[in-house]
């Protein structure tokens, strides 16, 4: 019923193809959910709309499906009381097909069993229509004006029912509209009151839903930071493991010793003295250099320096000394170095991370100047 009053309502609106596709799916929604016979019952109305619009051949199978599928007619092929519009249908279907008799046939009927206003007038229309196709003007005038004078009845009836209606109104129009004022303030409180419910509703859901969401964020992020913390303490188990194993070997290198020096005292190391200490890095552990020269490109000068030293075991303030920047700058540094290398975000790993890459192994023997072992 929705979809034939929105055809209507867009008939009204000179909207004739859109009131047509607006029946055309309501038939097809009905048929799809097996009500055959309903969505037949448009069908009348599609075709006729079609012949309005000069497309006879998709007419001709929207009257077809109605008269096999509507359920109106008998075994003689008459149609039920009260759909006697369909042989006006039917007459202006044949009246375009050109078989001008049998349309007459079909209008004259609907004019001898349609004893409604809409069936007599538009059998009257529509027999006023043939004949002037058929160039029988006398004809035509008389049907046609059969036509307007129902057409002019209709509208004096209804006028007078109108003003009868609105004499009726007039004694308790104000009543009414004070009626209606009530309804309308209060259907507005109660609208207000079911907003006000939902709205609570809907905040309180979505409190519930933040509280179990954020719990579970804290969880997660719990769950990582001890998977973290767990990681974190097993690399810096083993930087201590090693630095335990290589602080004898490094003691006796005259260039670590150095260096140990210059830390205690706060002192900057020397051009000379750095290739004293990359050369040392060379020899004892080559893959850590491989490491600096692949990423090399990646590195300042500082961070390069940064890397060494904390790889030979020094503390960030000792190295601050060591190549003459402030003990904040090389915290930052370690961050970047962190982050723009291992992709971690924690500077305090720098230690355990270039430990695993420059003392893989456990020191060799150490040598005296005769080349002979302690």
């Amino acid at each position: 019923m929705f979809r034939a009053h929105q055809a209507s309502a867009y008939d009204n609106l000179h909207q004739p193809e859109t009131a047509l596709q607006v029946y055309e799916d309501a038939a097809r929604l009905l048929k799809q959910y097996h009500y055959n016979n309903v969505g037949a019952g448009f069908s009348g109305v599609i075709a006729y709309k079609l012949l309005s619009q000069g497309d006879v051949e998709r007419a001709a199978d929207y009257l077809r499906d109605y008269e096999q599928h509507s359920g109106f007619f008998d075994d003689e092929g008459n149609v039920e009381a009260g759909h006697e519009i369909y042989y006006y249908w039917k007459g202006m279907y044949l009246m375009e097909t050109q078989r001008f008799e049998a349309a007459e046939q079909y209008l004259r009927k609907e004019l001898r069993t349609g004893l409604d206003f809409n069936s007599q007038n538009s059998g009257a229309y529509g027999l006023a229509q043939l004949f002037q196709r058929t160039h029988r003007p006398d004809s035509a005038a008389k049907y046609m004006s059969y036509a307007y004078a129902m057409n002019d009845s209709l509208y004096s009836l209804q006028a007078t029912d109108a003003v009868e209606q609105a004499h009726a109104m007039y004694d308790y129009s104000r009543h009414q509209e004070q009626a209606r004022q009530a309804q309308e303030q209060a259907a507005r409180q109660r609208l207000f009151m079911w907003l006000l419910a939902a709205g609570a509703f809907v905040l309180l859901i979505m409190g519930v839903l933040m509280f179990f969401w954020q719990r579970s964020l804290r969880r997660q992020d719990s769950l990582r930071f001890s998977q973290q913390l767990a990681i974190y303490r097993q690399r810096e188990q083993r930087r201590q493991q090693v630095q335990e194993g290589w602080h004898a070997r490094l003691d006796d290198e005259p260039v670590f010793r150095q260096l140990n020096v210059r830390a205690s005292a706060g002192q900057l190391l020397t051009p000379g003295e750095w290739e004293e200490v990359e050369e040392l890095m060379n020899r004892l552990s080559p893959q850590f250099c491989q490491f600096l020269k692949a990423n090399n490109h990646l590195l300042s000068s500082y961070e390069r320096q940064v890397c060494i030293l904390t790889s030979l075991f020094i503390k960030p303030k000792p190295i601050s000394f060591l190549i003459g920047v402030d003990n904040s700058y090389i915290s930052k540094m370690r961050t970047a170095i962190v982050k723009r290398i291992f992709g971690g975000t924690n500077g305090k790993e720098l230690d355990s991370l270039l430990t695993e890459i420059c003392w893989r192994e456990d020191p060799p023997t150490p040598l005296n100047v005769d080349g002979i072992g302690k």
